[in-house]
């Protein structure tokens, strides 16, 4: 009975920081494949095309 109580705190000691370390290393390569995905570069504005002309003072 002592051996699985022990067993049970050595698997919940070590458990904690792998699954910590682990979600840490999954939300890193998240947020890098989001930066590296390049969707920002292949946004299109729709927005109109305006021409602005003004005279040229004549010298």
């Amino acid at each position: 009975m002592t051996e699985i109580i022990s067993l049970d705190r050595s698997l919940m000691r070590y458990s904690r920081p792998v699954i910590g370390i682990l979600l840490i290393i999954l939300s890193v390569w998240v947020i890098v494949g989001e930066q590296m995905s390049g969707a920002s570069a292949d946004a299109v504005v729709n927005a109109p095309i305006v021409t602005i002309r003004a005279r040229l003072p004549e010298t």
